[in-house]
């Protein structure tokens, strides 16, 4: 589906993409911006396929939906991320990949997020899973680089809670 061009401002028609509802930029309305500003994530512009963790207990079994939500209640149009991984290693989207995403300030409209559910202890299924996904992206944008949230200079952040670094490199990614 398009976006509408009406009156001199960009404006979203409801989007329906596995169940959920997205707008086009964190935080706020796309018909807030003029046409320019409401860009789709071009491929050529993936630089960063980012993985990141809900910091939330790990006994708790959220989805995709429970992070829509909580993305909502943030203010944010909605689940910021491109892929959620629950705790049985199941793989739920978010937003498609061709839309930005709202999870690397600064850095949204040249990455693609992953969110692993849980705080710390990931489940062997979680990893499987987001080998699969990162696998994935890597075949489709070959010189982008995988990273944590907690790789970016400026935050303090630790998520997702592991050297994603190091970890590609004991699977050879």
């Amino acid at each position: 589906m398009a976006w509408i061009y009406y009156k001199g401002k960009c404006h979203k028609p409801e989007l329906s993409y596995a169940g959920l509802i997205y707008g086009g930029m964190m935080g706020a309305r796309c018909d807030e911006y003029e046409l320019d500003e409401c860009v789709m994530l071009k491929a050529k512009n993936v630089r960063y396929l980012v993985v990141h963790c809900t910091d939330t207990p790990d006994e708790q079994p959220l989805d995709a939906s429970d992070i829509h939500e909580m993305h909502l209640g943030f203010g944010w149009n909605g689940v910021g991320y491109h892929r959620v991984i629950c705790r049985d290693g199941r793989i739920e989207h978010g937003r498609p990949d061709y839309w930005i995403g709202a999870h690397v300030k600064g850095f949204n409209e040249v990455s693609l997020g992953v969110c692993l559910i849980g705080r710390q202890d990931f489940t062997d299924a979680q990893f499987a899973a987001l080998e699969t996904i990162l696998r994935d992206w890597r075949d489709a944008y070959p010189d982008a680089e995988i990273c944590g949230h907690r790789d970016f200079d400026y935050t303090d952040k630790t998520c997702p809670n592991f050297n994603v670094g190091q970890w590609c490199e004991t699977i050879g990614l």
